[in-house]
């Protein structure tokens, strides 16, 4: 009778050491598989005028990775808090395949000459109002970089977006 309670709850600590193992092992596995944000803040702070935080990201739901650095305050630009965002996704086929990710179908993109990788301004679809948006192609890789937030004139919208679209391309480019 000792011996079978003995072993009953042996067996049971075997089991929670167990336990415990895999899940610790599949939370590092996870962590590990979350690359670090790519950009320095530092770089976003001085292309925007405010301090950012560190980016905090996360397992794009296509493939890839996100992250999403907040302002530290208001951006001049935009008269409010804004975040920037980033996405970059693994290429499947040609742009045009890869564009159902970005928004809806009646979006635009504009090329921007010159660009090494290929880069495009994103003109919303009539039922969004603009924001800064640019994409490109680096590495086999789709990034798309927008500005979150922001309080817009619309008198005024189409410029700050122009504008915030030069500061998303003066970004260090991922990956």
């Amino acid at each position: 009778m000792k011996n079978k309670a003995l072993s009953a709850v042996w067996l049971q600590s075997m089991v929670t050491m167990v336990t415990l193992s895999l899940v610790s092992s599949l939370a590092h596995a996870q962590a590990a598989a979350i690359k670090p944000c790519p950009i320095n803040p530092a770089d976003i702070t001085k292309a925007l005028g405010v301090a950012f935080a560190d980016g905090v990201a996360e397992k794009n739901p296509f493939g890839g990775m996100s992250c999403t650095y907040k302002s530290k305050g208001d951006a001049p630009d935009f008269k409010s808090n804004v975040s920037i965002f980033i996405s970059q996704m693994p290429m499947q086929g040609s742009f045009d395949n890869m564009k159902m990710f970005l928004g809806p179908m009646t979006t635009k993109y504009e090329s921007v000459a010159g660009d090494a990788d290929q880069a495009m301004t994103v003109v919303q679809a009539p039922s969004v109002p603009r924001f800064p948006s640019i994409v490109y192609v680096r590495a086999g890789q789709l990034v798309n970089m927008h500005i979150m937030g922001g309080i817009y004139d619309p008198a005024t919208r189409i410029s700050v977006v122009q504008a915030g679209n030069k500061k998303l391309l003066a970004l260090p480019r991922v990956p």
